[in-house]
């Protein structure tokens, strides 16, 4: 396994712009872009407003006692139950989660969704009907929506993943508000990886548009579920490791207003310019997608609110559910082998950073990461008047589990001087 492939695997074909492959199908642009991600070899109350908010240099404070007793203001699950709902593109799925009518839940068991559903049916054949391959979530199959309009967050998948792989970070995000939605990016996803048809011809940012218009299809059916639930004007996009680069391009159009990261490349690795909200958050232990010098990619970002945390001990899947499923096990990928299901080397490298002894384990992760992009988005969109989830008691929240940190709600002021 070469430190190429890796780049080529998260990021940097697509890109380029080098055009699609899978295995060793690797161009000389890939491999300068390769190079430049420095990606390590694989073994077998708020300051002034002109004033950075420095995460890090917040004193010490004990974590959040439990996951009923929340520290910081967005860390505990939102005002909303959440519902979910499948749709369909023409040729894939989209998975939806939303503000669903209160006490709808009543009586009914929470989703979970099955990893099989994303392997090739031969591999499929080859596990147990019991085997615990499922993640149960914290949303409800297919209740009622409830009254809107909300703005709407689109999520981008990771390399070798699915739509449903962070639903613990989504439906979070539909607690407070947000119509998300997800599509799966099926060239890159892991049916293609276990079958080694994956391709890298696009980034993903068109499976999202193709969301967007599907959701106003869905919007104008009169009593269909989502009537006069989503607020096109309120558009928002999130997104993992590869998908961080397909909303970095997203944002590039008119209609897409903010944007947050996770575990995904700088806007100079990409090439994209950044004119628009961004929040960035990586974790220190990543080998996938290291976080490099984050303060210097926010310090080169003009456009505010922006924002970049690194949370110390997080490996790269800490942003998905995937080391929770098969825990006991290590992680998806150890699960997958120890049931007999046929794993790629590349992929046994990409399904098991995050989920080693050693990382932060996600659940710890996953608070600091519900916090502050609840908060980015809603401070972006102006539903918070005011930075709220930002300030020192919340810093203060995550203390121990934060490397480096910054958020500036808006442009330094440059001290005007005196003709001399």
């Amino acid at each position: 396994m070469t430190r190429v492939l890796i780049g080529t695997l998260l990021l940097t074909t697509a890109l380029a712009a080098c055009g699609g492959g899978s295995g060793s199908d690797v161009t000389d642009a890939t491999l300068d872009i390769a190079d430049a991600l420095d990606l390590p070899d694989v073994p077998e109350d708020l300051p002034a407003a002109d004033a950075p908010i420095d995460i890090a240099d917040a004193p010490d404070a004990p974590d959040a006692p439990d996951a009923t007793a929340p520290c910081a203001p967005y860390e505990g699950f939102g005002p909303f139950v959440v519902g979910v709902r499948t749709l369909s593109l023409p040729d894939r799925k989209v998975e939806v989660w939303y503000p669903a009518v209160a006490g709808s839940q009543i009586g009914k068991a929470r989703d979970r969704y099955d990893i099989r559903e994303w392997l090739p049916p031969a591999e499929v054949a080859k596990i147990a009907a019991d085997a615990p391959t499922f993640f149960e979530t914290e949303a409800y199959r297919d209740l009622d929506a409830a009254p809107g309009p909300f703005p709407l967050a689109l999520f981008s998948h990771g390399v070798a993943s699915f739509r449903d792989q962070s639903s613990a970070l989504t439906a979070h995000l539909a607690s407070w508000g947000f119509v998300v939605a997800a599509p799966d990016h099926l060239e890159r996803g892991l049916e293609a990886f276990v079958a080694d048809t994956y391709a890298f011809d696009a980034l993903g940012d068109a499976d999202l548009r193709a969301t967007i218009d599907l959701l106003k299809v869905q919007a104008a059916v009169t009593d269909g579920p989502f009537e006069g639930r989503l607020d096109f004007t309120r558009i928002v996009a999130t997104g993992h490791s590869m998908g961080g680069a397909a909303v970095l391009k997203l944002m590039e159009s008119e209609d897409v207003l903010a944007g947050v990261t996770w575990a995904g490349a700088s806007p100079t690795q990409t090439g994209t310019r950044v004119t628009k909200p961004l929040l960035q958050i990586s974790g220190s232990n990543d080998g996938i997608a290291p976080p490099g010098d984050s303060r210097a990619t926010f310090d080169s970002i003009e456009a505010w609110p922006k924002g970049f945390a690194e949370i110390l001990g997080a490996g790269h899947l800490a942003f998905s559910d995937l080391c929770v499923i098969g825990a006991e096990q290590g992680g998806v990928v150890a699960l997958a082998l120890s049931l007999g299901v046929t794993v790629p080397d590349l992929l046994v490298l990409l399904g098991s950073d995050g989920c080693q002894p050693t990382d932060l384990p996600a659940v710890q992760a996953w608070p600091i990461i519900r916090n502050y992009t609840v908060a980015h988005l809603r401070l972006a969109l102006h539903i918070d008047a005011t930075p709220v989830g930002l300030d020192d008691a919340a810093k203060a929240c995550f203390a121990a589990r934060l490397k480096d940190a910054g958020y500036e709600t808006q442009a330094p002021v440059v001290p005007e001087t005196a003709d001399n």
